[in-house]
């Protein structure tokens, strides 16, 4: 199972990666630049999420529970940014 996470993992960073330098080359707001952003994020949190529980599989990898943590938390406020409409402010 881990070896499964590990390959998913690497996967899922190198579509993340390949997404990121297209979303940055597109005209933003263009149809390209919004799907491969989607692609993008789901690819970091599914990378994320694998390193969250590949940190708690492998012995001794604990620290990096906390950075695939922080790095979901990173990515899924991104995304609430991203799909907040324009000019409206949100309550907490």
């Amino acid at each position: 199972m881990t070896n499964l996470a590990t390959i998913l993992h690497v996967v899922a960073g190198t579509v993340g990666l390949l997404a990121g330098i297209i979303a940055v080359s597109s005209r933003k707001g263009a149809r390209v630049h919004r799907v491969v952003g989607t692609l993008f994020c789901v690819s970091m949190l599914v990378m994320a999420a694998l390193a969250d529980y590949l940190a708690v599989a492998i012995p001794e990898q604990i620290p990096n529970f906390f950075i695939g943590t922080f790095t979901i938390y990173l990515v899924a406020t991104a995304w609430m940014t991203v799909r907040r409409k324009e000019r409206s402010v949100r309550r907490r």
